[in-house]
């Protein structure tokens, strides 16, 4: 059970609590001051009663029973109150009566305790103590009536001193919570409620407080010297709670974190606080097979601080879509999201711009051909169908950059139906809310520099939507626990224990006969999970099924019996059923599935990376989107960065995702065009996947996303399509989802490899397939599909074949370049010179591209034009070096799927590492080799050597050539900010923390006269340790 908020600065709340005694008695601070030095063993009166001295034992702090209400320091601790012995008992009687009443006053002073009155006279404080009459002194007293069920509560949760207050809260909050077994709070942790003074005896609970239905009272109970600030705090969390409650739907702010470096300094300690948390037996069991680990072990902390969050046991439903409220009268779908054709539009203007461009080219084959009657010509015709798909991108871009300039951008702000610039309007107090479940794999990645800010994230997200009345668990799918050290395992084990969360472990390649499938893990891995949920829903509904025909067979041959049971009987076969169900699936595996907690999967799935960041009240407003659109089969959220290291690549790739993706996908969309799939910081409808997904068992795994894909997610984008559902964009959460990019060059290499890759496994067979056709059947279906609209089938081929033209660009570049320096004089005119090309290349997407960027974006409201210009400048030389140094590794990729050659990835490295000119050379030595070869014959065939007819001299026809040639040396040298520091001064190659201010996605448009984002850049010496700031 996780306990409610504590306060972080424990000396101050300490002085703060004693200086309000003080203020009030001057007699105070000596009674606190006495409560820390007496010892029940050295009473004479406690020896009179030696049942309760077992049960009055000194604690450490109210800590130990998890205060919900603040964490006492150990140097601290907390005791049952016991006079001094140099005491009489008058004086004795007479401290403790005063103290008790001095406590009272602060509560009436502080309005949560109240003035006499019939309806408060339960309200009072107790202090359990050996020389009193019955153990246990009231004020006032009139709540003596009480007596007998505090003592047994404080001596049950061994605790000295108890508040009960009657706050009006309690009886609005109870009435939302009527049939639950806690109150969550605001913060997402928890208060038990009993229904009665029956329950208080069983109470398992030490949280430091709780509820009683009955009567609406709420008891705080620790120690002397805390329990009027537990009091305090719990009113106010109580008043707090009733409006998140009264008001679910309130927008709230989005606080965005200036940097990870920030996030990980607050989360550090927490993480080290909860590593002294032990496995289960069942969870050492799987550990001790693991090998021991080859890091050192690190010592862990003793610090209690961290949260451990609950684990809930749900009943499966599909959330309910319905047209119509009939209570409320609330219309649930939302009838203003319609289609918006300009992106049909854009895409049909640049099909007829590359139908005029080919047309041209046929032209300028016929004509010539009919002038010298040479038919051989004619063959070049048949490479108009190439041409054309591998141009459409470069026609799409040109009437995109148009469109920039001249076409309207209110629509950006607006909501539409594959587009959500706003959210949606709250769901109704009575809306079932749906279930959740934050799904995240992870192989090997940082626990305290990767993992555990992650999860701290999603834990304040899950615990925001479960105190607004929903409900969600978190499904950790871990592909690198079982091939880590014993005890980096252990290590994120106790962390998954502390944090609530779910998991569930694979075999590693080979072992028990298991194969990890896919040239990319990240998909089978997801499949393991879903295939392990799913056959946990099919025992338990078998036991469920059997258990109430059992039930019904009782009550039929015993009819004068009473079968109801009671919420928390019902919760208890629940769980005792799922526990039986997960045992049972575990069994199944032959060992091969190690499993943890609620592994169940909700109605909607939220699927994020390691290094995902998510906004507090992301669940509630995708369940008011969702609940209303039930043609969506995924949500998918636009992402701002993460920055880890702020060096110039990261910032480089930063500004790229930033602008030229997600800001271009947001206006595209916007526009009519159906979303992308990421495959992260996306809700998926659990419904959906399962409707979508391949019947086929590969390893009995059910193959909801492809292993047979590297681009799984677009791979599943079409499935969805195909199936009626459509993909949305949403914005509204202002970059809060945040996800992380690579750190080097070639981590961004292999991810573009990765996607040309995947373009071709989506589009062709490769040749030892074409006995079947060069196509692939899913690409068959898809553009026969009746669900696709046919700009979206153009719009897919657009995209896909881009990768085919960036590959292609350099095998064309040579081969045009031999051509056109043999042949020159006398080639035809069909032959486009390569320079020109080139300069339509550059023009389109990197000039006047850039305008139409800067444009829109300042338009939009999504910057201001001073700034997009200056960030689209500085950007410019890298983006260059980048797009012209990336050919050759993408025509690598292409060639090798096309020959069956295996390629495999791993995940994207979440930490940055030092790298050298020889782990360059290594990792990029075959393109090295390559583009010497080329240089060496280049220089030859301008060179004396070769005989003049045959000499290559023309600038325009080498250049474009060269430029490859120099930018494929250069691309990982200077964009590896692991090896540059090394080779330029260090100004130029410190590390820059670029600090972004919290704003909203279309800040510039939220307030007239907006300002740029100021960005303050430090320059770390390490050497120097000099530092220099500059704003811009």
């Amino acid at each position: 059970m996780s306990h409610p908020p504590a306060v972080k600065d424990n000396q101050q709340h300490q002085g703060s609590t004693h200086n309000s005694v003080a203020t009030d008695n001057p007699a105070s601070e000596v009674m606190v001051a006495s409560l820390a030095s007496w010892s029940p063993k050295n009473s004479a009166s406690a020896a009179a009663l030696p049942n309760q001295e077992a049960c009055l034992h000194t604690a450490d702090s109210i800590g130990h029973s998890g205060s919900p209400i603040m964490d006492v320091s150990p140097a601290m601790p907390s005791m049952p109150f016991t006079p001094p012995m140099s005491s009489s008992p008058k004086a004795q009687d007479a401290t403790i009566r005063m103290m008790l009443a001095h406590m009272y006053r602060t509560g009436q002073r502080e309005e949560w305790l109240h003035d006499d009155g019939a309806d408060y006279e339960q309200e009072g404080v107790f202090m359990l103590c050996p020389t009193a009459l019955h153990g246990i002194y009231a004020h006032p007293a009139e709540a003596e009536s009480e007596i007998e069920w505090v003592k047994e509560l404080l001596v049950s949760v061994q605790a000295s001193c108890a508040v009960i207050a009657k706050p009006a809260s309690t009886y609005e909050l109870l009435k939302h919570v009527s049939l639950h077994p806690s109150l969550i709070l605001e913060t997402g942790e928890e208060i038990p409620i009993v229904d009665d003074l029956s329950q208080v005896s069983m109470l398992a609970s030490t949280s430091g407080c709780l509820l009683l239905r009955s009567t609406g009272m709420a008891v705080s109970y620790g120690s002397a010297i805390d329990v009027l600030h537990m009091a305090r705090q719990l009113d106010a969390a109580l008043v707090t709670s009733l409006f998140a409650f009264t008001m679910p739907a309130l927008p709230s702010s989005i606080h965005m974190a200036a940097t990870v470096a920030q996030e990980e300094q607050q989360h550090d300690d927490e993480v080290r606080a909860v590593m002294h948390q032990q496995p289960n037996a069942q969870q050492r069991e799987w550990l001790s097979s693991l090998p021991p680990s080859d890091k050192p072990d690190k010592q862990a902390s003793s610090d209690d601080s961290m949260l451990s969050g609950e684990k809930e046991i749900t009943e499966k439903s599909v959330a309910p879509v319905v047209l119509f409220d009939q209570e409320t009268g609330e219309t649930v779908l939302e009838p203003e999201r319609t289609s918006t054709h300009v992106a049909a539009l854009l895409s049909g203007l640049g099909v007829a711009v590359n139908m005029v461009i080919m047309s041209l080219f046929a032209r300028d084959v016929v004509i010539n051909t009919l002038a010298d009657s040479n038919y051989m010509r004619a063959v070049l015709l048949v490479a108009i169908v190439p041409r054309f798909l591998v141009a459409q991108y470069f026609c799409d871009h040109i009437i995109l950059i148009l469109a920039q300039l001249i076409f309207p951008v209110s629509q950006m702000h607006r909501n539409s139906l594959y587009y959500s610039g706003a959210p949606s309007a709250p769901l109704a107090k009575d809306h079932r809310l749906p279930h959740f479940t934050v799904h995240m794999p992870c192989y090997k990645e940082g626990l305290q520099t990767v993992l555990a800010p992650s999860l701290k994230s999603v834990m304040d997200a899950v615990h925001a939507y479960r105190a607004q009345g929903g409900t969600a668990n978190v499904v950790i799918s871990e592909d690198g626990l079982r091939l880590l050290g014993k005890q980096e395992a252990e290590e994120r084990v106790r962390f998954y224990n502390a944090m609530g969360c779910s998991w569930v472990a694979r075999p590693a390649d080979g072992e028990k006969g298991y194969k990890r499938l896919g040239r990319f893990k990240k998909a089978s891995n997801l499949n393991f999970t879903y295939t392990l949920s799913l056959r946990l829903e099919q025992i338990i509904d078998e036991i469920s099924t059997t258990r109430r025909q059992q039930r019904i067979a009782a009550q039929s041959s015993n009819a004068s019996a009473n079968f109801s049971e009671t919420g928390a009987e019902i919760e208890a076969e629940d769980q005792a059923i799922y526990a039986e169900a997960l045992q049972r699936v575990l069994d199944e595996s032959d060992g091969r599935a190690w499993a943890t907690g609620n592994i169940r999967m909700g109605d909607y799935i939220l699927l994020i990376d390691s290094d995902t960041r998510v906004p507090e009240n992301c669940l509630m407003q995708a369940a008011a989107e969702l609940e209303r659109s039930p043609d969506v089969g995924a949500l998918q959220h636009c992402s701002g960065i993460t920055y880890v290291q702020h060096h110039y690549f990261e910032r480089l790739l930063g500004y790229f995702v930033g602008v030229f993706t997600n800001f271009s996908i947001s206006w595209v969309c916007s526009n009519g065009a159906m979303a992308p799939l990421m495959g992260h910081n996306v809700f998926l409808r659990w419904t959906a996947l399962q409707q979508v997904a391949d019947k086929r068992l590969l390893q009995e795994e059910r193959q909801i996303f492809s292993s047979q894909h590297v681009s799984e997610d677009y791979e599943l984008a079409m499935r969805l399509q195909m199936a009626g559902y459509c993909v949305r964009w949403a914005t509204y959460s202002n970059q809060a989802f945040r996800e992380g990019v690579s750190l080097n060059p070639t981590d961004e290499k292999a991810r573009w490899q990765k996607y040309a890759f995947g373009a071709c496994e989506i589009l062709f067979n490769p040749f030892v397939r074409w006995y079947k056709g060069p196509f692939t059947s899913l690409f068959w279906r898809f553009m026969w599909s009746r669900n696709v609209r046919t700009a979206g089938k153009l719009s897919m081929l657009s995209y896909l074949f881009s990768y085919f033209a960036l590959g292609v660009s350099l095998p064309l570049t040579v081969l045009m370049t031999v051509i056109q320096g043999l042949f020159w004089p006398t080639l035809d005119t069909s032959f486009k010179p390569v320079f020109d090309t080139w300069i339509s290349v550059m023009v389109v997407f990197n000039f006047a591209g850039a305008i139409g960027l800067v444009t829109v974006r300042a338009r939009a409201g999504h910057s201001t034009l001073l700034q997009s210009l200056w960030e689209g400048v500085k950007h410019l030389p890298a983006i260059i070096v980048f797009f012209s140094g990336i050919t050759y590794h993408v025509a690598a990729s292409i060639l090798a799927y096309f020959f069956s050659v295996r390629m495999t990835w791993q995940a994207t490295s979440k930490d940055f590492q030092q790298t050298s000119i020889k782990q360059v050379i290594r990792r990029f030595w075959h393109c090295y080799l390559t583009m010497t070869l080329l240089l060496v014959v280049s220089v030859v065939a301008v060179s004396p050597l070769v005989p003049l007819g045959w000499r290559i001299g023309t600038f325009t026809i080498l250049f474009p050539l060269f430029l490859a040639i120099i930018m494929h040396f250069l691309f990982p040298i200077l964009l590896d900010p692991g090896i540059l520091h090394k080779f330029i001064p260090r100004y130029y190659a410190a590390k820059a923390k670029a600090v972004e201010p919290s704003r909203a996605f279309f800040y510039g448009a939220n307030a007239e006269g907006a300002q740029p984002g100021q960005f303050r850049m430090t320059f770390d010496d390490e050497k120097a340790g000099m530092h220099k700031s500059s704003s811009s």
